[in-house]
């Protein structure tokens, strides 16, 4: 009778282990959610601001451009990490990673190049242009430390096909990253 009740008591605290882990990584989920709507908004703010201002020509950094490519690239690495993870290719995924970080950082360089340029120019499209990219280089930089945890707990295995949810968050985050610069690059092609 013993024994029961032991072994009851282990499969109700597995139980509610995995119901706690359950929890917290649906409020990972939603955090990340959040922090993902606050950042548009604070986009879509600024977009409104430019066009209060009576949308004035402006020209993106040239630099910039070579961001386009580097984005799309930096997510399709990430994509493909996430599929070497669910087939248990820790080693591909891990190699994967290291290669969306590498073009993180270049992103980040790039995008710190042309405030050169950003500065430069004339005081409205400078107030314009520059808090975008400010915004979305610390955003950036948030990306590249959460790809650095990303591939600190694929090489110590934390992260495999049965424990990927920090790993779906982070692409997540940086697939959004790459569509709020796009978005922009877009709004500025249209408007200008």
């Amino acid at each position: 009778m013993r024994k029961s009740n032991a072994a009851t008591s282990d499969h109700d605290i597995v139980l509610s282990r995995l119901r706690e882990k359950a929890k917290l990584k649906k409020a990972h989920r939603q955090m990340l959610h959040l922090f993902i709507i606050s950042s548009t908004l604070i986009f879509f703010t600024l977009a409104f601001v430019w066009l209060v201002h009576s949308a004035p020509k402006i020209s993106i950094p040239a630099v910039y451009h070579w961001n386009i490519p580097i984005i799309i690239g930096t997510s399709i690495v990430i994509y493909l990490a996430q599929k070497r993870i669910l087939n248990h290719e820790i080693e591909k995924a891990f190699q994967l990673v290291k290669i969306a970080l590498g073009l993180g950082i270049l992103f980040g360089v790039i995008q710190v190049l042309g405030w050169q340029e950003l500065l430069a120019a004339n005081r409205l499209i400078r107030n314009i242009l520059f808090p975008f990219s400010v915004i979305h280089l610390a955003h950036v930089i948030i990306g590249i430390v959460l790809l650095s945890v990303v591939l600190w707990r694929l090489r110590d295995f934390k992260i495999h096909s049965k424990a990927k949810g920090f790993a779906w968050n982070v692409s997540r985050f940086w697939h959004f990253l790459g569509a709020a610069w796009l978005a922009f690059l877009l709004l500025v092609f249209i408007i200008s």
